[in-house]
């Protein structure tokens, strides 16, 4: 049962993203890696603009123009590390309400 319902998850997953904008996608991304990390809510490690433009199939220049967008929104946060941010779940949830 733990797996179709898991099977579905994943496949409702791709066919969002593949209807997403670039925004969004990043947007699931976050949402996907707090999932995968409930307790280390923030500092969370993000991984670099192009990892991120390869998994969420966008273009290079597009991941770091909604990440840019993302800090200047204060929804991610500077971190000690390079590696790490901090994140507004807050608004990381209100975003994904808004955005279509």
């Amino acid at each position: 049962m733990a797996v179709s319902h898991l099977l579905r998850d994943i496949t409702n997953f791709r066919v969002e993203l593949h209807r997403s904008s670039a925004r969004r996608r990043v947007l699931l991304l976050l949402e996907q890696l707090r999932k995968a990390h409930p307790r280390e809510a923030t500092p969370l490690w993000l991984p670099s603009r192009q990892d991120i433009a390869d998994t969420m199939d966008i273009n290079h220049v597009a991941a770091s123009r909604v990440v840019a967008r993302l800090y200047r929104e204060k929804v991610l946060l500077r971190a000690a590390r390079n590696d790490e941010v901090g994140i507004d779940w807050h608004r990381v949830h209100r975003l994904l309400q808004a955005e279509p």
